[in-house]
């Protein structure tokens, strides 16, 4: 029974550690792992005039509505647009 109980410990323990070593010594490295946790800032978010979902700026891709420029999720909503204009 105790070794069934060491079984399940060990890889806790392994885990404890290595989490313990990412926290702590892995900035003093200099490591880009410890810095994937800061949050991108908060883009301009644009409606689709085709479907009507929200979408990040960044991520949009350009349509033409006319002259004017519109911002679209998707290519299938940029070939739609294109059967609107």
């Amino acid at each position: 029974m105790w070794r069934l109980g060491l079984l399940l410990l060990l890889p806790y323990a392994a885990f404890l550690l290595a989490r313990a070593f990412r926290l702590t010594l892995m900035p003093m490295l200099g490591s880009d792992s410890v810095r994937r946790t800061r949050r991108m800032a908060p883009a301009e978010m644009v409606r689709d005039p085709v479907c009507g979902v929200w979408i990040d700026s960044r991520l949009a891709l350009d349509g033409w509505l006319g002259a004017e420029r519109v911002r679209v999720c998707s290519e299938q909503c940029r070939g739609r647009l294109k059967t609107l204009a």
